[in-house]
């Protein structure tokens, strides 16, 4: 939301709201770490940090393209040298992008950065991040740079994010950045927790100008049902003016075989309902992330892309490209609409 900066300070000094609770496995997998304070990532006469945009004194429209339809993700541990294991190489290239495009993704959500000594700049590897989103571009589709924050050095989590609004390759720019909100390890008062959290996200939103901000959330079921102690009163409608996009990440594959939520159809219907009553808005922006790719079957995706459509989600994805299984995708796509 674009929103006069005096605003954004009233509501992140506001008081937090009760809202739900959490889940007792992490839904990436990407579990929070800590590192020594950064450094400028170095950078190509091609691949430059150019300054950020000013805030907007004013609410703007946005466009939300960049989280309709379906998309595909991509981490640091399949894509960065630095995050393969001892003598392997990463197992996804910028030379795929053109075979996700191919197969109708029309978003690339890629990790390029992380809290993580093995990657102590403010992006793990910004030639390769230039040369994803040159890539992406060229394929004709959209690039979401996400970081996920641990909350444990809120101005090295600021540094990191602003570095993706403010990266550019050859001129080329990411279409939006999305917060991967599920670091609890850092900081256990919740509180304290809540403000670093609508600090940077305020900050994050300052900056992106007419991009729009994406939040990465745990599923709601995760914080009213499975695990009520993990992130006890999380900020949701604190985060609202700061959010144009909500992401659950509804991995039904996350669930035991005998839950009622090991149902792809259901565990996405009612974690988008939750998701909209905690925020008091029926209309809420979502993109939904189903399962991991090689733990869904063929009736998952069945399940998950009819309730996408029941509940009227802009856009869908499933983690990650590299176990997705290529007759997967003729399950997954569907037709433009941006």
């Amino acid at each position: 939301m674009r929103l006069r900066a005096c605003l954004a300070a009233v509501v992140v000094a506001a008081t937090l709201l009760v809202a739900c609770a959490g889940d007792d496995d992490d839904p990436t997998g990407a579990p929070a770490s800590t590192t020594p304070p950064t450094t400028a990532a170095s950078v190509t006469p091609e691949t430059t940090v150019a300054p950020a945009p000013p805030a907007s004194a004013t609410a703007a429209p946005v466009d939300l393209c960049a989280y309709r339809d379906l998309g595909i993700w991509v981490d640091v541990f399949d894509s960065v040298a630095a995050f393969a294991e001892p003598g392997a190489t990463s197992p996804v290239t910028p030379d795929d992008v053109a075979t996700m495009a191919a197969e109708g993704a029309r978003t690339l959500y890629l990790q390029v950065s992380r809290d993580d000594p093995r990657a102590p700049g403010l992006m793990a590897d910004p030639v390769l991040a230039g040369e994803f989103l040159r890539a992406g571009h060229a394929a004709g589709m959209r690039v979401v740079a996400w970081y996920l924050a641990t909350h444990a050095d809120p101005a090295r989590d600021l540094d990191k994010t602003l570095a993706l609004v403010e990266f550019t390759a050859d001129g080329e720019r990411f279409d939006s950045i999305a917060l991967d909100i599920e670091g609890t390890e850092a900081v256990a008062d919740i509180a304290e927790r809540n403000r670093r959290l609508l600090d940077l996200a305020a900050g994050l939103d300052n900056a992106a100008g007419d991009r729009p901000v994406g939040a990465i959330v745990y599923p709601p079921i995760a914080f009213d049902v499975l695990n009520t102690t993990l992130w006890p009163d999380f900020p949701w409608q604190a985060l609202t003016p700061f959010v144009d996009v909500w992401l659950p990440m509804a991995y039904w594959t996350n669930r035991n075989a005998d839950s009622p939520y090991r149902d792809a159809y259901r565990y996405t219907i009612e974690n988008v309902e939750r998701l909209r009553a905690h925020l008091d808005d029926p209309d809420a922006v979502v993109h939904v992330i189903g399962g991991i790719a090689d733990e869904a079957t063929s009736e998952d995706y069945e399940g998950f892309r009819r309730a996408v459509s029941e509940v009227g989600a802009i856009g869908w994805s499933v983690y990650d490209f590299d176990t997705l299984d290529p007759s997967a995708w003729p399950l997954l796509r569907g037709p433009s609409t941006c």
